[in-house]
């Protein structure tokens, strides 16, 4: 069973507007567009936060429309450039399930919110930690945890200082699961899968621009926009890898070249 992990999208409510030089939307109907071709056998997708930058209604209404064709369960969560009463709206506006923990076969898919109203960085409140603890200990089927802000440090200063609040601690609680097969992530525009304390974390590239990893100030990489393919097998374990975009030789027609 196949789920594709599509992050960090960042649209606006103008189609044609452009965020930190790149036309999100362009980015993303590339990215969809590839998946489409290349994943028909795509069981649902997994949506990891900061989908709409600006907040927008009509930023969440039109990637709702996009989604539709596509047929499949698609999960959602909150990042801290999203709304989370708007994010429910694209739920319902696609007629699909909402709530914590969904089903694919012998598999569970839970979200874990860590939308902290205000900040950049994230947060999981005492309520959203119970429930996933208490969803986590009822039963024991392998499991993907679904969460905007990563687990862990991700190597770049600037990056962490707006990464999720008490780390280790999350960490180590998470690492006390063993049927949690991986935590799936956004926020931090690139790619990484690491194994901390028994605990596999994974990171996606965002649809638009890449974060270069390593990296004590801000840089953005210039690898392209991608998203992450999860093949959920009946045995209990999980492939994974990245897909991109082919970087066209003319250049990229959804950024401006050398927009920091």
């Amino acid at each position: 069973m196949k789920l594709i992990q599509i992050t960090d999208t960042h649209l606006l409510a103008d189609p044609a507007a452009r965020y930190r030089g790149w036309n999100t939307w362009q980015s993303l109907q590339a990215v969809l567009g590839q998946i489409s071709a290349r994943h028909n056998d795509l069981a649902g997708l997994l949506l990891t936060g900061d989908l709409v930058h600006d907040e927008s209604v009509a930023g969440y209404r039109r990637l709702a429309r996009r989604l539709h064709h596509f047929n499949v369960p698609v999960l959602a969560l909150p990042g801290n450039h999203d709304r989370p009463a708007r994010l429910q709206q694209l739920i319902g506006l696609l007629g699909r399930q909402s709530g914590r923990e969904h089903r694919f076969g012998d598999w569970r898919v839970l979200l874990m919110s860590s939308h902290w109203p205000g900040q950049v960085g994230g947060r999981i409140t005492r309520s959203e930690r119970l429930a996933i603890d208490n969803a986590l200990r009822r039963e024991a089927a392998p499991t993907l945890l679904c969460v905007h802000h990563p687990p862990m440090d991700m190597g770049s200063a600037w990056l962490d200082r707006i990464g999720l609040e008490q780390r280790p601690q999350v960490q180590r609680w998470l690492s006390s699961h063993p049927h949690l097969a991986a935590v799936v992530c956004g926020h931090v525009h690139q790619a990484a899968d690491r194994c901390l304390d028994g605990l596999r974390i994974l990171t996606t590239p965002s649809t638009c621009r890449q974060f270069l990893p390593a990296s004590r100030e801000f840089a953005e990489d210039d690898r392209p926009p991608g998203y992450r393919v999860l093949q959920l097998g009946d045995d209990g374990q999980l492939s994974t890898w990245i897909e991109r975009l082919p970087d066209p030789p003319v250049g990229r027609p959804w950024a401006t070249q050398g927009c920091g």
